[in-house]
């Protein structure tokens, strides 16, 4: 499901695209954001952790993402000389079996979600790397201080956030506060990365 947002006040717009599979799509999508423009774009791309879970169960859609990625690179650097592209990596989870096997009974629960992170991490900068995509993991510490606070500390919180996002309880989601602070950080860092700053 793709949505835009615009903003006169803030002089902002801002594009989602959901795509699940690299694909011809996903080519154009970026495609158009080659040529050179007076706009300012920060583009910022990742992947969710249930797509991750789905990667390291099927060694073929490793594989596929792998090539997929691979064969978009040539179009992410030419995105990138007139743009900024940001890979956000994924942040990383407590891997607590119990919890695993309730909220991931449908995938396979003797895959560890931290070490599929970790290894989905490598993978996408090991390709990335010195291709002039930046690597943002800035609000990983803040993200991993909430998840294992929520693992300590068990708080009630559930029943204030929506389903989508359970938040402490399955020790995965970050929850609103720490995703605020986290989009607050990373809007900071786009504005001094479209300055020329970092």
């Amino acid at each position: 499901m793709d949505a835009n947002v615009t903003s006169r006040l803030l002089n902002f717009h801002a594009s989602f695209h959901w795509e699940p599979r690299f694909s011809n799509r996903t080519n154009d999508i970026f495609s158009k954001w080659t040529s050179k423009n007076d706009v300012v774009r920060v583009i910022v791309l990742g992947m969710s952790l249930h797509h991750i879970m789905h990667l390291q169960e099927d060694s073929s859609q490793y594989s596929e993402f792998k090539r997929g990625l691979t064969e978009l690179l040539p179009i992410l650097q030419r995105v990138a000389k007139h743009n900024k592209v940001v890979w956000v990596k994924q942040y990383t989870v407590i891997d607590n079996p119990f919890i695993s096997s309730i909220f991931y009974n449908h995938m396979n629960n003797l895959i560890q979600i931290r070490p599929s992170i970790y290894q989905f991490n490598l993978l996408v900068a090991n390709i990335l790397r010195d291709s002039g995509i930046i690597l943002w993991n800035t609000g990983d510490l803040i993200v991993e201080g909430y998840i294992r606070s929520c693992f300590v500390l068990p708080r009630n919180d559930l029943e204030f956030t929506g389903k989508a996002y359970f938040s402490c309880p399955d020790l995965v989601h970050p929850g609103f506060v720490a995703q605020a602070y986290a989009t607050h950080l990373f809007l900071n860092e786009a504005c001094h990365i479209t300055n020329g700053d970092v």
